[in-house]
């Protein structure tokens, strides 16, 4: 309840809320604390919050991962991210980032249900984690195309259950896609 509490503020106390939150960022030194006030600005998820969580997604190791997972929470608010967000989460879930930076982007990338995630996801469905991989099949059930099913196909085959689970998610989501428009 705490946690989504700030909705029902006015807007002259979300403003202060964002405001205050913006200023102790800048300030912060405690890492635990920075990343908990990352947290705070995904669930906040006003316009200036969201901006400088994509900025933060540059920063070290753990903030960026905060960041990404902040911006993912924030979508599921019905917050939208900037154009700008995109390519720097696709460039996030390089192989030479860390299990939790790559968890993080294709969590954001898959709750922005955007279509332009599409070749960052084919991509990520190959990844080493299998968290990254189950996430990236279940982005592919909101934005895949039929081009796609080959890819979610072979992904049924996966060592990890979770992958499969999710591949199989989104061939249904397909599935009843092309019902649809029959």
């Amino acid at each position: 309840l705490l946690g989504q509490s700030w909705v029902l503020l006015p807007v002259d106390a979300k403003t202060r809320l964002t405001d205050g939150l913006l200023a102790r960022e800048l300030v912060e030194t405690d890492a635990p604390a920075r990343l908990m006030i990352l947290e705070a600005m995904g669930r906040v998820s006003t316009p200036p919050l969201i901006e400088r969580l994509v900025d933060r997604l540059g920063a070290n190791v753990a903030e960026r991962a905060r960041a990404a997972v902040a911006l993912g929470v924030a979508q599921r608010s019905k917050a939208v991210l900037p154009d700008r967000a995109f390519p720097v989460l696709a460039d996030l879930l390089a192989k030479s980032q860390p299990d939790e930076v790559r968890f993080g982007a294709v969590y954001a990338l898959v709750t922005s249900k955007n279509a332009t995630s599409r070749a960052a996801l084919l991509t990520a469905l190959t990844d080493a984690s299998p968290e990254v991989r189950a996430q990236a099949a279940k982005g592919l059930g909101d934005v895949g195309t039929d081009a796609d099913v080959p890819v979610l196909r072979s992904a049924l085959d996966d060592a990890d259950y979770r992958v499969a689970v999710e591949a199989t998610r989104a061939l249904a989501k397909r599935a009843v896609r092309c019902e649809s428009s029959a």
